[in-house]
Order: structure tokens, then sequence, then C-alpha cells
């Protein structure tokens, strides 16, 4: 009997074990946090360990973003980066355990070097983080765009133009 490629994906109340992806990204998220705030992210930790395992994977990736503006941040930029790669892995977690998941875990893992590369240059290019992220977000649109088109016209489904 065949069953329906969904139907392992947990529900917004599950109460069952959360995916390896969405356990590594707990500890990833856990440890980055307490190196950029201390003690005061074992809160942090605790409440986002209790939301991967009761909600779903974008709930807990939201409640996370909610959680890490409360943390001290002093300009940590490293910290902060890890911990966004760490969220980006609980949510991406779901995917694990859909079938076909290979595409899905290397698109997770084309996610965290994006997040690790805008984090890097920020660093590297002593900029602010915002600023890196929004020309990094430019470029990937550009040769995303490029690309979509080039398959246009392999396709011939655009009209050559004289």
């Amino acid at each position: 009997m065949k069953t329906d490629s969904h139907s392992d994906v947990r529900g917004p109340r599950s109460w069952s074990r959360p995916s390896l992806l969405a356990l590594c990204g707990l500890v990833l998220t856990s440890m980055a946090a307490v190196w950029l705030a201390g003690p005061i992210a074992l809160v942090f930790v605790g409440v986002l360990g209790l939301g991967v395992v009761v909600l779903s994977s974008p709930f807990a990736f939201a409640l996370g973003q909610v959680l890490l503006l409360g943390l001290p941040t002093d300009g940590a930029v490293i910290a902060i980066v890890i911990v966004e790669c760490g969220l980006c892995c609980i949510l991406l977690s779901e995917y694990s355990l859909l079938d076909n998941s290979g595409r899905y875990q290397l698109g997770t893992v084309m996610a965290l070097a994006i997040l690790g590369g805008i984090g890097v240059a920020a660093l590297v290019l002593s900029e602010q983080l915002w600023v890196v992220a929004a020309v990094w977000t430019a470029l990937i649109a550009f040769v995303a765009y490029g690309l979509h088109r080039v398959e246009l016209v392999q396709l011939n489904l655009v009209r050559q133009e004289t």
C-alpha cells in the first residue's frame, strides 16, 4: 500500500521527535547563542528546544527569530550568522522526511552557504551585515533571472526580437 509523501510531515502539534537536521540546527543555534549572549541564552535555548519538539519547523523557525531579537548581540556578526544558519536548518528540516529528500538537503546546504557567505563577506569587508545581505541578494537575483532567460531561449518559449 502506497502512502502519500506528505503523510510523514508533522502537523503544528506533533509532540514527536525532531529530525536529525532539526537537532543539528538546534545544537548549532544553541552553541552560537550561548557564545553570543552568555548564560542568559540558556532560556533562549530551552524555549527554542521546546518549540522544535512541539511546533512544526516553520513555527519553530519564527519562534527562534522572535527569541533572537531579545538576545544582547553586541555586534557579534559571526555569531548572529551561525544562529541564523542553525535556524535555517530547523526551518528546512521537514524536507528531510519527504521522499526524494536529497534535493532538499542540497538546497539546505546551499542556503547555509549563502548565509555563511554573507557573514564572512561582512567580516572581511568590515561592512554592516544588512548592506552585504542586500548586495548578495541583488547578485543572486540577477544571476537567477539570467539563468531563467537562458532556459526560456533554449526551450524556444520566447521569440527572438530583431
